[in-house]
């Protein structure tokens, strides 16, 4: 229905509008208040298949399928402000902090293949933000 009104200049103004009625109150123009921001939680299931082996050189290619799985979850509060800004500035942090650790001299990586020798999940575990990252099945 959204996407519907959303194409017409009718439906736009609309929805731009009267968000509380066409979300049933959820969302207003005045914003989220700060204890709807603090009350709000998130939870995501990650699912990774892998190798156990790690390659020596990054360049090497695997030659048999993944013989790994992983399921993890990572929870936490208030993920619009909160634990994402959080976040970011401990990758910042953890870029400018354990360069030594970073892979290789620059390029485009995975979070995983960035942040694999760093501080950086215990830094987020800890951290007053709310993440938690939790193994579930190895």
């Amino acid at each position: 229905m959204f996407g519907l009104m959303a194409k017409f200049k009718c439906g736009s103004y609309l929805l731009l509008n009267y968000p509380g009625f066409f979300s049933f109150g959820y969302v207003s123009k005045d914003g989220v208040s700060e204890e709807q921001m603090n009350n709000s939680k998130f939870k995501l299931t990650l699912h990774a298949k892998g190798w156990e082996e790690k390659l020596p050189n990054p360049n090497d290619k695997y030659s048999t399928p993944p013989s790994k799985t992983l399921k993890a979850t990572v929870t936490g509060t208030n993920p619009v402000y909160g634990t994402t800004c959080a976040g970011l500035l401990l990758c910042a942090a953890t870029i400018l902090k354990e360069t030594d650790k970073m892979p290789g001299s620059g390029g485009v990586f995975t979070p995983g293949a960035a942040f694999y020798d760093t501080q950086l999940i215990k830094k987020l575990n800890n951290y007053k933000a709310g993440y938690q990252f939790s193994i579930l099945s190895n």
